[in-house]
């Protein structure tokens, strides 16, 4: 099954290859999700870099709410799924297809993706705490967009001082600013995903 779902991340995401015909690929998870009625917990949100994560360095009794290919859109089509299983913990990373985007009638991607994290936010009770993941850095688009986006995102999260916002962008560039980690410029290796749960979830051994 994971074997399954890093491919279909690699065929559907807007950075990997070009978007599917389907604008929310999916979709078709949605359904399955609401009948399974979770509650509380962490859950982790985003695109295809979340859906990659292997379950084994994630908390135990996680749950991967993580579709390949989703922009800020997409997660807020789904958010009333989000809400309804009330997680008392969210880990989000996503954007990076929006910012992919650029150039194909988006003309503000990084405001675009800075309002509707924000509207996310706005969205959930105050019990669920909230993490804001930075976006990873790429081959596909300018660092420098990236590098603006997550500013923005951070100078946003500073009028909600109960989110908190997780940097990992660095450690994904040497010293020389060379990508590290990604194996085809845009999604995490096993190494890259070790590097993240180093920091979100230390206490996870596998």
């Amino acid at each position: 099954m994971k074997r399954w779902i890093v491919l279909v991340a690699l065929l559907l995401s807007a950075c990997g290859g070009g978007d599917s015909e389907d604008p929310k690929p999916g979709t078709w998870l949605v359904p399955r999700w609401a009948s399974e009625n979770h509650r509380g917990g962490i859950m982790m949100l985003g695109d295809s870099i979340t859906a990659g994560w292997p379950q084994q360095y994630l908390p135990e009794g996680a749950i991967n709410r993580g579709v390949p290919g989703d922009k800020t859109t997409d997660v807020l089509a789904r958010f009333w799924l989000v809400v309804k299983e009330e997680p008392d913990e969210l880990y989000l990373m996503i954007g990076v297809n929006d910012l992919c985007a650029f150039g194909e009638g988006w003309d503000r991607p990084t405001q675009h993706v800075v309002e509707n994290i924000e509207k996310m936010i706005l969205q959930l009770p105050s019990s669920t705490k909230i993490h804001v993941e930075s976006i990873l850095p790429t081959d596909r688009i300018p660092l420098t967009t990236i590098v603006e986006t997550n500013q923005q995102i951070q100078k946003m999260l500073v009028n909600y001082p109960s989110v908190e916002y997780i940097n990992l962008y660095p450690l994904f560039l040497n010293d020389y600013g060379q990508i590290l980690y990604l194996y085809d410029g845009i999604h995490p290796g096993d190494s890259g995903y070790l590097v993240m749960k180093a920091v979100l979830f230390p206490e996870v051994t596998q």
